[in-house]
């Protein structure tokens, strides 16, 4: 089986990351990947002294023909456990704009940063058709605030 591997770009400040579409051949896919360097990292920041919240590392997979994300994440701070996963839960990846997954709470959920290298991504299909041309990735996490 052929797959595309989809690589990312730069994360901006606060709203989305943007994805980047590149072909490469990866392993038959599973529902759960194992993490590796090439897995962009990110994480969920909260103004007023809160800190990071929860910091993750997702890859874009084409398997079989259709896109699917794959994740894995730490909460760093228990303080702000419960409104971070509402963020994750509200959180969307958009091709072109449009959503074609919402709710990033199905990521592997690991003890600690370090141990995002070592662990295996959950995956989710977006039951979207791989693309055959250049296309635009961004991961939104909307607009949310608490109080803590």
């Amino acid at each position: 089986m052929f797959h595309k591997v989809l690589t990312s770009g730069a994360v901006l400040a606060i709203a989305c990351l943007h994805l980047t579409f590149s072909a490469a051949h990866a392993a038959e896919t599973p529902s759960t990947m194992p993490v590796t360097p090439d897995f962009t990292q990110h994480d969920i920041s909260w103004n007023g002294g809160m800190g990071k919240g929860y910091v993750f590392r997702t890859r874009i997979f084409d398997i079989n023909g259709v896109l699917a994300l794959c994740g894995a994440g730490a909460y760093v701070n228990s303080t702000n456990r419960l409104e971070t996963k509402k963020v994750l839960k509200q959180t969307t990846l958009k091709m072109n704009g449009k959503v074609i997954l919402k709710d990033f709470t199905f990521f592997t959920v690991v003890d600690a940063v370090p141990s995002l290298a070592a662990a295996k991504a959950n995956c989710r299909s977006t039951g979207v058709a791989t693309p055959k041309a250049e296309v635009k990735f961004d991961i939104d996490y909307g607009f949310a605030h608490a109080r803590f």
